[in-house]
């Protein structure tokens, strides 16, 4: 039985993908780096939004204790510690952090973006996570870095899902795999989630490209999708239950910017060719009904 609703959720999951694959011409946005200066990202400096960030290509660091900024680094500037993106140009973002005392830094890269002018959208992103230390015997700390969608004020903001990134063990050959931090239908937050022995560990020092898809208006996330840019090998699942936060009655702060995070002396968090599509409505309501689609065949059984 729990084998049956496995392969409904893969199913589901593969057809959703190929609604979003066909919907491309529905229109999005590409968050790219080519543009950027060399260098730390900017911060904003002069009071709040609105008005454009002194960053690069809407990017900036965003205020906040125990921040640093994301720094852009051209490919060729790295190697042979850290692969190239095979879908990436010429930049590449870069998030580590570090240790002040026994305050523990962030680096952090944010961009603001308007999620109200659609119902749902697919965020993906390319990422790849290396140990930036030489001797290759030591992480620094077990997470590496994160990706949030939020409401940012100024000072302040607040998360509607995080998505964290750990490495498997202490190894030097240590794998690594996505936490998912999401609410129930209550807005209660759940435990730390991962999604188990269907997904592998997945390697250092090699690319990915990340696929989220989350809903407004039920707020809830509806898929998420891992592939390997090497292999093209995908692995995806369309979870039930995963609300952001705020639960079934949605949130206290409708969601405006997004964030990536690095953490950890050691720790390189690279992201690449980033990018929100809007959901056309029959791919919403497709994956919306997978959970009941799962059931029905799970009843059947």
């Amino acid at each position: 039985m729990a084998s049956a609703r496995r392969h409904v959720a893969v199913i589901s999951g593969w057809l959703l993908l190929c609604l979003l694959s066909a919907s491309s011409a529905f229109g999005g946005t590409v968050f790219n780096l080519e543009s950027c200066n060399l260098g730390p990202i900017g911060d904003w400096s002069v009071g709040p939004p609105p008005g454009p960030p002194p960053g690069c290509d809407g990017w900036y660091t965003p205020q906040g204790q125990n921040t640093a900024p994301g720094t852009v680094h051209a490919y060729s500037s790295f190697p042979p510690i850290v692969a190239v993106d095979p879908a990436g140009g010429n930049n590449v973002l870069v998030l580590t952090g570090d240790v002040s005392g026994d305050t523990q830094i962030y680096d952090r890269a944010q961009h603001n973006f308007t999620f109200s002018s659609a119902a749902a959208w697919t965020f993906t992103d390319d990422l790849s996570v290396v140990n930036l230390n030489s001797s290759g015997n030591s992480y620094g700390t077990n997470y590496i870095g994160g990706f949030s969608v939020l409401a940012a004020a100024f000072n302040s903001a607040q998360a509607a899902f995080i998505v964290d990134y750990a490495w498997d063990d202490s190894s030097a050959s240590s794998t690594w795999s996505p936490i998912f931090w999401v609410s129930d239908a209550n807005g209660d937050d759940l435990a730390a989630v991962s999604l188990g022995s269907a997904w592998p560990g997945f390697s250092q020092n090699h690319w990915y490209n990340e696929t989220t898809v989350f809903d407004l208006n039920s707020n809830r996330i509806l898929l998420v999708s891992i592939t390997d840019l090497t292999t093209n090998q995908t692995y995806t699942d369309s979870p039930t239950g995963w609300y952001m936060a705020g639960g079934a009655a949605g949130p206290t702060s409708e969601p405006n910017a997004f964030r990536f995070s690095g953490l950890g002396r050691n720790n390189g968090f690279l992201v690449d060719n980033v990018g929100l599509d809007p959901v056309p409505e029959p791919a919403t309501l497709f994956l919306m009904g997978t959970g009941f689609i799962a059931l029905l065949v799970f009843r059947r059984r």
